[in-house]
């Protein structure tokens, strides 16, 4: 592990964060909020295209006859209901950011597990050993006691 430059730091949107600036590692109370975004597959229903819907109306108008044919061609274009899409979650996360470092660029997430609400940034060294003195202060403080 290195101890200059930047690190991927896993950072959980309701855990305690340092006063330093992700990005700098220099004191810091003030926080950003920044973008994140995941993109995911999904099953969802697959829909008609206008065309096909006008065909369906115009099927429709010739009575019995119209409605078999158009019973088919619905089958035959939709035999599958579901399709699967790229499906782009947003979300915003809020995090430890000086106005020199905002001024310049805002913080943005690697990667992200919306879900979770979990995001990982690249940190500054001093921000994310802060961040492990805090996690680690935070976890004997949730011990019960023997």
């Amino acid at each position: 592990m290195s101890e200059f430059g930047p690190q991927v730091t896993w950072i959980d949107e309701i855990e305690r964060l340092p006063n330093t600036c992700i990005t700098c590692g220099m004191f810091t109370d003030r926080l950003v909020k920044t973008r994140a975004k995941q993109h995911h597959q999904k099953m969802v229903p697959a829909s008609e295209s206008n065309s096909m819907q006008a065909l369906g109306c115009l099927l429709h108008l010739l009575g019995p006859l119209g409605l078999i044919i158009d019973a088919i061609l619905r089958h035959g274009a939709n035999g599958n209901k579901t399709i699967e899409k790229t499906v782009v979650s947003k979300s915003r996360v809020r995090v430890p950011c000086c106005p020199l470092c905002a001024s310049q660029s805002l913080p943005e997430p690697e990667e992200s597990d919306i879900a979770g609400g979990k995001y990982a940034f690249q940190t500054h060294p001093r921000f994310k050993e802060r961040l492990r003195v805090i996690r680690q202060q935070t976890a004997e403080e949730t011990q019960p006691d023997e």
